[in-house]
């Protein structure tokens, strides 16, 4: 009876035609994207539903991935779930406390072999006859000299601590202050404003002193246009993280490889003169790798690494920093009342800003709270029981996405998203806690954490007291959909005027 009266609608019109395919269709539709993938094995996260197969969520991702972590806990809860990227299952764990027994299994869930992957999708690193891109970042391989190739984690861990932390800090902080002094020489005595794009002007300034204190000040004088090249780079390297072919990504390869020339240049036999000055942290790791068996050009994309991660992160946080104070009523005398005493001989006392600054402090971690987007990646390299309640298995990746528990009402109650500048002086430990992760965790948190800490406080309240800021009215949003590689960008341009104050420099005994 149901068949005849379908047949009977059906041949009424056309109109009952057309109900009848979109019916099926959206029936067909429900139906298979709550179908079980063919790959999806016993006791995995589920996974989040998906129309394409193979495809699966990789466009949804490229386009705003914060609105798949959005419907999948909206679906899940802070449960674990899988997404399928161009083919490859990806478990993500969101739950503080999954996220922990991520980083517990490390020996299962590794590190390195992710890195060896962003060394070739990114910065084009290729297998060298004598030793793969995987061993370079394992260390331990016994080299053609008799030495064994250490560990890159455990070197970058000790140049970024210590003693090699002192010089590295030192010398960055002296070329803020003098990046800053020289702005403060540009802009008109008058008290005349100057227009300027904030995010630029702060990536200027603070990219140009960060370099010349680490690579020596002939780098950029060689190489004029680097920053600009590794700031295009810093733009699209999603693109390249997502395997974009050059063809429709040519500003980023062309910025990559202008790069990497640049580095070789550096790196070269007849680059004595321009890396004169460079310190340690990046001299001393290239004869290591030359001697593993890596051409200069090998050398110069492995170096990238740490140019970019020198930068990317830096000027987009002293932006939302510096928006955050000036945006909050009355916050913006009291952060200058803190600071002030860290200036009182003239060269800024780092120890004091990171330990005698609570406002401050509190201000930072707070900002990093609401602006960062890191995603803690690793990559399964056996059968793993036991995480979060399920079997992740060889071959997947692995996400932890920190937003989400960053944002989130569960973990840090109804005014998560409010800008609550006194939030880590009540509650100091959330600040390094599992559900606040803006420099990842685990073994491999960021090295360099310390180090942006202070370069990044340094320039900012030296900004703050050297200039006063008129910006739009409106505060510029963070860009959601866009990924990232730790602190989102603003949509759009902010554009501020910037002029100096009176009262600088400070009448110091």
């Amino acid at each position: 009876m149901l068949i005849d009266a379908v047949s009977s609608y059906w041949q009424e019109s056309a109109l009952n035609r057309c109900t009848v395919i979109g019916l099926g269709l959206y029936v067909g539709y429900w139906l298979w994207t709550r179908l079980e993938p063919f790959d999806a094995a016993e006791n995995e996260p589920p996974y989040l539903p998906y129309v394409i197969p193979w495809v699966g969520h990789t466009l949804a991702v490229a386009r705003n991935s914060s609105k798949v972590f959005e419907r999948a806990t909206n679906l899940f809860g802070y449960n674990p779930f899988t997404l399928k990227i161009a083919g490859q299952k990806h478990y993500v764990f969101t739950n503080p406390s999954d996220v922990q027994a991520v980083f517990k299994h490390s020996k299962e869930l590794t590190f390195d072999s992710n890195v060896a992957l962003v060394l070739s999708l990114i910065y084009g690193m290729k297998d060298s006859p004598q030793i793969t891109v995987q061993e370079l970042m394992s260390g331990g391989k016994v080299l053609p000299d008799g030495s064994i190739l250490g560990d890159p984690h455990a070197f970058f861990r000790a140049q970024l601590y210590g003693e090699a932390l002192e010089v590295l800090t030192t010398r960055s902080v002296a070329e803020i202050e003098h990046a800053l002094d020289q702005e403060f020489t540009r802009l008109p005595k008058d008290n005349s404003a100057a227009d300027v794009p904030l995010l630029m002007w702060a990536r200027n300034m603070l990219s140009s002193a960060v370099t010349s204190a680490v690579y020596g000040k002939n780098f950029l004088v060689a190489f004029p246009r680097l920053i600009d090249a590794l700031w295009e780079l810093d733009d699209g390297t999603y693109k390249l993280m997502y395997g974009i072919p050059e063809m429709f990504a040519k500003k980023t390869y062309a910025a990559r490889e202008e790069c990497v020339g640049a580095l070789k240049a550096y790196l070269g036999p007849d680059g004595e003169k321009i890396r004169e000055g460079g310190l340690p942290i990046i001299l001393e790791r290239d004869p290591v790798y030359s001697a593993a068996g890596v051409d200069l050009d090998g050398r110069a994309r492995a170096s990238l690494t740490v140019l970019q991660a020198l930068h990317t992160n830096s000027a987009p946080t002293s932006f939302w920093l510096i928006l955050y104070i000036l945006y909050t009523p009355g916050l913006l005398e009291k952060i200058r009342a803190e600071v002030a005493p860290a200036y009182a001989t003239g060269v800024p006392n780092v120890e004091y800003l990171s330990k005698q600054c609570p406002l401050y402090n509190s201000v930072w971690a707070e900002v990093l709270r609401l602006v960062s987007s890191t995603i803690s990646v690793r990559l399964v390299d056996v059968d793993t029981p036991g995480v979060g309640g399920y079997t992740l298995r060889k071959g997947a990746k692995v996400f932890c996405p920190a937003r989400l528990s960053q944002m989130s009402p569960a973990f840090w109650g109804p005014d998560v998203a409010q800008f609550k500048p006194t939030r880590f002086m009540e509650r100091p430990q959330d600040a390094t806690s599992a559900k606040m992760r803006p420099f990842g965790g685990g073994p491999t948190l960021c090295p360099g954490r310390h180090f942006a800490s202070i370069e990044v406080k340094a320039f900012v309240a030296g900004a703050l007291l050297r200039f006063d800021f008129e910006v739009p009215q409106e505060m510029p949003t963070p860009d959601l959909a866009t990924p990232c590689l730790g602190i989102m960008r603003p949509l759009g341009v902010c554009k501020a005027r910037v002029r100096r104050r009176a009262d600088w420099p400070p009448i110091r005994n």
